[in-house]
Parts: structure tokens; C-alpha cells; sequence
């Protein structure tokens, strides 16, 4: 992988592509200053993990699709870990656009879905209702597996029947709560960054982005005897700093494209990048400089 490390340069690769209506030409790219432009830009978050040695490659995953302009970004969620470089190699702007606004509608569907990820969504309504249907329906045929007495066993059985109850009558006004489908929209951004002794050089900058999140939420039930919770999902305004302290002194080929951007070193554990692409094999990226608007000095 080729980059600098705090700024300072090592040997890299150099890579030669094929133009395309989402590359661009610039000799240097910083995140912050080039999404002030009023021209459009796509950068992709993304995780190397130990299948390919943490080095970026065709399988690396991508997260995030983040769209900048006019010093705000759109960021795109991806639903999980099956969409990868490959599957953005040789695509243009409009391509990548539209693969991101149905990955993102994916990524909520899939969420919602309380049949997808079944561990994780045991707690949505349709499903304890149907877990406490089943086990109802298990105690009434044995009982006396409730309690030490019969007589106690009746009284937990009952509690049964009326937590199930209760949930079936509730079911619809939860499932009527559940949030609709949010179209991304551009949010702003900003960054921290450290500078070396001198006060002058940066290397580390910590990017800020702004997004829209599904998360799991306690549905408003009254007190269940054998239910734990219900939960429901909900959006919420999630925001995510990302600190990088790499960056790609020469372009990264990956399949018939190149990249450049930002990464951090590698300690046996998922690797983060922010990509994007470039036609000039002898781009450089940059951190932001102090100056720069919305760019600020970290403590």
C-alpha cells in the first residue's frame, strides 16, 4: 500500500487507469477543502480486514458512499459486507449515484426486517409475539412446568396469555410507528487536525461527517410479566468521526481504477480508508490545512 506516514514520504506504487466521468485529475486532494467546491465528488469509507492482509483490494468493503459538495456531504449507507471495490470498478458518477441510493433503501429494508439477522431482531414485535405465542402455547400444555405448585403454575400461565394478548392488540400501533424510508441529504462537515513540532506540517486529521442512522429503540408498552422488551426501529442523526494519520502519497490501483486518500496503520484489526478516485498516477492526497474553513486545530 503506498502512503506517508505523518507526512512524511516512503516509497510507493504508481498505477496508470483508464478515464472515466467519476475520476478526477488533480495533482493534490484534501477531503474538506475539495468538498467546499461546487463541483461534485464521491469518496467511499471503507474496512480491509484479514482476507486480504488489510491492504486495499478488490474485496474490500465498502461502508459508507459519501457525495461532497459545497462543504457538505450525503452519505449513503451500505447494508452490509457483500459490497465491495469490485463492484464500483469502471463506473461512472451516475452509476455509483444510483448503486448508492439503492443500497442505502436496502440498508433500510434490511433493518426493518425483523426476519434478517433473527438473533439480533428476536426483540421486534413479530417476533415476540411469536416466541410468546409458542411458549404459551408449550406451558399450556405442561404447566405445572411453571411453578412449584399447580395453583402457581395456573397464575403464571394466565400472565402468559395476557402478555400475549396485550402484544397482539399493540402490535399494529407499533408496526404503524415504524419510520418511513429517508432519502439521505447533505450534511456538513468539518474537521480536526494535529500539526507536527514546528506548528506548521499536519499529520492526523480527524473528519467529521453527518448521517442518518437506523437504530433499535424500546417501544412504549406498559409492564410485561415475561416479556423483556420490545424494541422498534428508529432514524437517528448520527455523527461520525473518523482520525486517519496516512496518506497515499501515490495512487492505489485497484482492478482498472485508481485511489487516493486516507488510511491508518494496521494493528490486526479492520483498517479504514477514505477513497476516491483519480485519473493522474501522480496524485497526492493531503490533510486539510489550518485556514481552511471548517477545519480547526485539535487540543
Amino acid at each position: 500500500m503506498s502512503v506517508v506516514l505523518l507526512g512524511t514520504a516512503i516509497l510507493s506504487l504508481s498505477a496508470c487507469g483508464k478515464s472515466g466521468a467519476n475520476q478526477v485529475n488533480e495533482k493534490n486532494v484534501s477531503f474538506i477543502k475539495d468538498a467546499q467546491s461546487s463541483n461534485q465528488r464521491i469518496w467511499y469509507m471503507v474496512e480491509s480486514d484479514s482476507t486480504s492482509d488489510y491492504e486495499l483490494s478488490k474485496d474490500t468493503h465498502i461502508t459508507q458512499i459519501l457525495v461532497t459538495k459545497n462543504g457538505k456531504a450525503t452519505v449513503y449507507n451500505m447494508p452490509d459486507n457483500n459490497f465491495s471495490m469490485r463492484d464500483i470498478n469502471g463506473k461512472s458518477d451516475d452509476q455509483v449515484l444510483t448503486i448508492a441510493q439503492k443500497k442505502d433503501r436496502e440498508y433500510y429494508k434490511d433493518f426493518i426486517d425483523p426476519q434478517k439477522d433473527i438473533l439480533i431482531k428476536s426483540s421486534y414485535i413479530q417476533n415476540v409475539i411469536k416466541n410468546t405465542e409458542s411458549d404459551y402455547k408449550h406451558y399450556e400444555k405442561h404447566p405445572d412446568y411453571l411453578g412449584a405448585t399447580h395453583k402457581e403454575s395456573l397464575k403464571k400461565l394466565r400472565e402468559y396469555q395476557d402478555d400475549l394478548t396485550y402484544l397482539k392488540a399493540n402490535e399494529a400501533s407499533i408496526l404503524k410507528n415504524i419510520p418511513k424510508y429517508e432519502k439521505p441529504t447533505p450534511k456538513l462537515l468539518n474537521a480536526k487536525v494535529k500539526t507536527d513540532n514546528s506548528g506548521n506540517d499536519v499529520n492526523y486529521e480527524d473528519i467529521t461527517h453527518r448521517r442518518l442512522e437506523l437504530e433499535t429503540d424500546s417501544a412504549k408498552l406498559k409492564h410485561l410479566h415475561w416479556v423483556d422488551r420490545v424494541d422498534a426501529p428508529t432514524y437517528y442523526n448520527f455523527t461520525m468521526t473518523d482520525g486517519f494519520q496516512l496518506i497515499y502519497d501515490k495512487p492505489v490501483k485497484i482492478l482498472s481504477d485508481m485511489y487516493t486518500g486516507y488510511t491508518n496503520p494496521t494493528n490486526d484489526s479492520k483498517t479504514t480508508s477514505l477513497l476516491t478516485k483519480t485519473t493522474n498516477k501522480d496524485t497526492v492526497s493531503d490533510f486539510d490545512k489550518l485556514g481552511t474553513k471548517h477545519v480547526s486545530e485539535e487540543n
